[in-house]
């Protein structure tokens, strides 16, 4: 089973404020102590920028990054998933109500949300697309010069 790690900064932007829910999903999916994983998302941060922090920090740990937007109804994406990817675990982001959010699921299960008010996904992010995330061995990427 999963370790699940919660959030331990919430989302206060008003106050300056980003929470940590990517990392602490990060860290459940790869069962290691949040505070080894970089917030990497602060507030002032570019979103780019932070994504491209993401992908070195994965591969510095023998991992590569798979990103994937849907334009499609929440039940269509995890249905998707369970129908072409059963029993993978994966990063989903969409929106909570309090702004972009991740969560991980399984199949066509959302199996944990990190943050405290357990609001899950509500509908998609700003961009107006889900986005599913996977980690995956990066070996395969580098036998073949990728």
């Amino acid at each position: 089973m999963m370790k699940e790690f919660m959030q331990s900064i919430p989302h206060k932007p008003a106050e300056g404020q980003q929470g940590d829910c990517f990392r602490a999903a990060l860290a459940s999916l790869l069962e290691i102590d949040p505070s080894d994983v970089p917030h990497f998302f602060e507030i002032d941060m570019d979103a780019d920028d932070s994504w491209e922090n993401v992908k070195e920090w994965l591969k510095s740990r023998g991992y590569s990054w798979f990103s994937a937007a849907f334009n499609c109804d929440l039940d269509d994406v995890m249905a998707f998933m369970q129908q072409i990817n059963p029993g993978i675990y994966y990063l989903l982001a969409g929106n909570s109500g309090r702004g972009t959010h991740q969560v991980i699921a399984c199949g066509d299960v959302l199996v944990h949300d990190p943050s405290p008010y357990n609001t899950g996904l509500i509908g998609p992010c700003d961009d107006g697309m889900y986005w599913i995330n996977l980690v995956l061995p990066a070996a395969i990427h580098d036998r073949l010069g990728m």
